[in-house]
């Protein structure tokens, strides 16, 4: 129903905290790096990124390399904090695109040894991270954002229904508001979003069960070997592999930003030769998903096209609309729509939930946070997020609400005495203390509100589920409001838990049916 990993904090270890010796200059770790094919890197790095538990495993070989080579240091240290983290793993990719210059045939070879001595590397490189002089607040929104996962089997679900199904049906937009952006895309890309989306969710199924086979990469003739339409999924790769000179001037530029990974994201795959290519890790695959498939589409229309920024916003609002009708249908709630209201017919929220005097209202966004409050050390771009994404949809929902009130239409909420509201976003800010005060002073303080929330849609697709079932959703948005953690570590802390709602299992099972079929010829999956 909801992804089971939540959010810890820890300690990382650096050089300089393990030794108790400053740390190591720059010109001596660029040294190290043009030790190595960066292939190699890239492939150890790779590992690290794909191996279970693999910050625990490495923790011992590790001590005993320090030990064999002299180095003074603090062992309880090493073994109570992080070694490796997913950031300083991609920070040595960077390092060694621009670096790592001892080309070699035998890039693969990668012995215990080596191994070892790239564990150091990566403990000198750790020092470089940021530690001081960072604004907390946007630090630690970075690393939760950075080391979040996503569900992969509810995002592919979600593409296919929001941008092939919804997204078609006509029927449910205005005719000056519709965009046939599916046939835009086959006319932009020569080959249809299904199509896109089956062979990005193949390659993704292909590294994360395949995972310590494909970190030394993937031949790409024997990936097509057994697919329907070969030449299809090839051009999909092949957009996104990038040779060594695709990266090298942006990672220097970016060098000491090290939460800048956007080329990454851009092109995830790593040209190792002519046919073979380097899958880095299952977030970046994943990331093509739903964010990328975005992205696709709003690059078919010029980039001051607005009616192209708007009409993607509203598959996205209705696939929320509906998912709060299928929360409500078997439960003993009641859903209101959105609805036309006054003398200018003004829109409402997109969804009411209520039961008894208890209202939740939804209001959706198809937003995300601005790639610069990642990437910028400063708690001011991440305040400018949350007036995005919290206080302008929560106040906008506050003022259609006492409009309405002030038509024949209150009586829809004639016996409403609490009122939550819903900020629903494609990726949220989380709900840390100090931004739920910020918060609470820029809302706007005509309505009284016990409880408001900015949730991203794999967090609210947890909620309605919960919603379906026999908890008291009331008592839960208490109690998270008052949690100040991210919803799923909420959920994980307090043992709740519920299925995904039939609606999001019947439409995952459709969906994969569906990817097997423009995948595969029955004959190629027959097991008998």
């Amino acid at each position: 129903m909801f992804r089971e990993e939540y959010v810890e904090i820890k300690v990382l270890v650096t050089y300089s905290k393990l030794t108790g010796q400053p740390r190591v200059d720059r010109e001596i770790i660029i040294d190290e790096l043009r030790k190595y094919d960066y292939r190699t890197l890239l492939i150890v790095a790779a590992h690290l990124l794909n191996t279970a538990n693999i910050t625990d495993n490495c923790k011992r070989p590790y001590n005993l390399f320090l030990r064999a080579n002299g180095v003074k240091y603090n062992e309880t240290f090493l073994f109570n904090n992080v070694l490796i983290c997913k950031q300083g793993i991609y920070y040595l990719a960077k390092w060694a695109l621009i670096y790592s210059d001892n080309l070699s045939d035998d890039y693969l070879r990668i012995d215990p040894t080596m191994l070892n001595n790239i564990l150091h590397l990566i403990c000198m490189l750790n020092d470089y991270l940021p530690n001081e002089e960072v604004e907390a607040l946007s630090y630690i929104y970075k690393n939760m954002k950075f080391n979040s996962k996503r569900f992969v089997y509810n995002e592919i679900l979600r593409s296919f229904y929001i941008y092939t199904e919804i997204a078609t049906d006509i029927e449910l937009f205005e005719d000056n508001e519709y965009i046939d952006f599916n046939n835009d895309f086959v006319v932009k890309y020569s080959y249809t979003i299904k199509e896109y989306l089956a062979s990005v969710f193949n390659l993704y199924t292909l590294h994360s069960t395949l995972a310590k086979e494909s970190v030394f990469g993937n031949d790409i003739d024997n990936l097509l070997k057994n697919v329907k339409n070969p030449d299809v999924m090839r051009t999909i790769i092949s957009d996104y592999i990038g040779n060594r000179n695709e990266y090298t001037d942006w990672a220097q530029d970016t060098l000491d930003n090290s939460w800048n990974y956007v080329k990454f994201m851009e092109k995830p795959l790593f040209s190792l030769t002519d046919n073979r290519f380097l899958s880095l890790s299952e977030e970046l695959i994943s990331n093509l998903i739903f964010e990328g498939l975005y992205h696709k589409i709003r690059h078919i229309y010029p980039d001051d096209d607005t009616r192209i920024i708007a009409f993607l916003g509203r598959p996205f609002e209705l696939y929320i609309s509906e998912l709060c009708k299928e929360a409500a249908c078997n439960s003993d709630l009641e859903h209101i729509d959105e609805f036309i209201y006054g003398d200018n017919n003004e829109k409402s929220s997109d969804s009411y939930i209520i039961s008894g005097g208890k209202l939740v209202i939804i209001e959706a966004k198809a937003i995300r946070p601005h790639f610069s409050a990642l990437i910028e050390n400063s708690d001011d771009s991440l305040f400018k997020q949350v007036r995005r994404l919290y206080i302008k949809p929560i106040n906008q929902a506050i003022n259609a609400y006492n409009n309405i009130n002030a038509t024949t239409f209150k009586s829809f909420f004639s016996e409403v005495t609490d009122i939550y509201i819903i900020s629903v976003t494609l990726e949220s800010i989380q709900p840390f203390n100090d931004i739920i005060s910020f918060a609470s002073r820029e809302l706007d303080d005509s309505l009284a509100i016990r409880g408001f929330f900015n949730m991203n849609v794999e967090e609210f697709e947890a909620l309605c589920s919960l919603m379906n079932s026999d908890y008291d959703i009331y008592n839960i948005l208490d109690d998270y409001m008052e949690s100040g953690i991210p919803f799923a570590n909420y959920l994980y802390s307090e043992g709740i838990y519920s299925e995904r709602l039939d609606f999001l299992i019947d439409t995952f099972n459709k969906v994969t049916e569906e990817i097997r079929t423009i995948s595969f010829s029955r004959d190629d999956n027959d097991c008998t």
